[in-house]
C-alpha cells in the first residue's frame, strides 16, 4: 500500500530530478580543450602559520637555548659532492695509466687533501652483514631466500645525510643489501642498508630504520 501526504499524492522519498529527464549527454567529438598560455606565479604567504605560532605562544627553540650545536659527523650533500668530484678526477687519472681491465676494480688512492676530508669526517660504522641462503621446501618443493647475518664487522665511512628516517653513506667497504649497521655517532639507532651503488671508487649506501637491532658489544 502507497503512503500519500495530506494532498493526497503517493510520498516518494527519492526519485529523479524531472529536469534531468530531457537532459542530453555532450558530444565530445565537438568538445575542445584550449591552452590560453598562462605563466604560473607562485606567491609567499606572509602569513606563515609557522611563525605566527612562535610569536603567539612565545615558542623556544630548545637548540638555541642548551647552546647545541649541529652533528659534526653529519656531512651536507654539497661538501660530499665536491669530495666525489675530485675523487673522480682522480681515479680518472689513474686509470689512464694503467691497462684496460676486464673487470671495473674500485681504485682507492686519494690525494691529502681528499684523504684528510675522509679522516676528519669519517664515522666508525659497526655492521652485520647479510648473508642470502637459498632454502628448499621439501613438501612442495619451492625455493625461496631468508636473509641471515654472518660475523659482525667494523669499517669507515662519511655520513651524507641524514634525518629520523633515513640515512645516506659513503664508504670504501664493499656492502651488501639488507645488512644491519649502527654509526658510533649520536643517532642510537640501527639501521638497515636498502640500496647501494658503486661511486666514485667507494659505494653510496642508502639505509631505513632497522627492525633488528644486534648487539653489537
Amino acid at each position: 500500500m502507497a503512503i500519500k501526504d495530506r494532498d493526497g499524492n503517493v510520498y516518494k522519498l527519492r526519485g529523479p530530478n524531472p529536469l534531468m529527464k530531457e537532459q542530453k549527454s555532450w558530444d565530445s567529438k565537438h568538445v575542445k580543450l584550449i591552452n590560453f598560455g598562462w605563466d604560473g606565479e607562485t606567491k609567499e604567504d606572509e602569513n606563515n602559520p609557522i611563525e605566527q605560532f612562535k610569536k603567539d605562544y612565545n615558542v623556544l627553540d630548545i637548540g638555541e637555548e642548551l647552546g647545541l650545536e649541529p652533528n659534526p659527523d653529519i656531512v651536507e650533500e654539497e661538501d660530499i659532492e665536491e669530495v666525489i668530484e675530485a675523487i673522480e678526477e682522480e681515479v680518472e687519472e689513474v686509470v689512464e695509466e694503467v691497462e684496460p681491465l676486464k673487470e671495473e676494480v674500485p681504485v682507492q688512492s686519494f690525494d691529502k687533501k681528499t684523504a684528510d676530508f675522509l679522516q676528519k669526517h669519517k664515522v666508525m660504522v659497526h655492521c652485520a652483514p647479510a648473508i642470502k641462503v637459498d632454502i628448499k621446501d621439501d613438501l612442495y618443493g619451492d625455493t625461496y631466500q631468508r636473509t641471515t647475518y654472518g660475523a659482525k664487522e667494523e669499517f669507515a665511512a662519511v655520513i651524507t645525510n641524514q634525518t629520523d628516517l633515513d640515512l645516506k653513506l659513503w664508504t670504501t667497504h664493499e656492502i651488501q643489501v639488507d645488512s644491519v649497521i649502527y654509526p658510533q655517532d649520536h643517532s642510537k639507532r640501527w639501521w638497515r642498508i636498502s640500496e647501494v651503488e658503486p661511486r666514485s671508487g667507494g659505494f653510496l649506501a642508502s639505509a631505513v630504520i632497522s627492525n633488528v637491532n644486534p648487539d653489537f658489544t
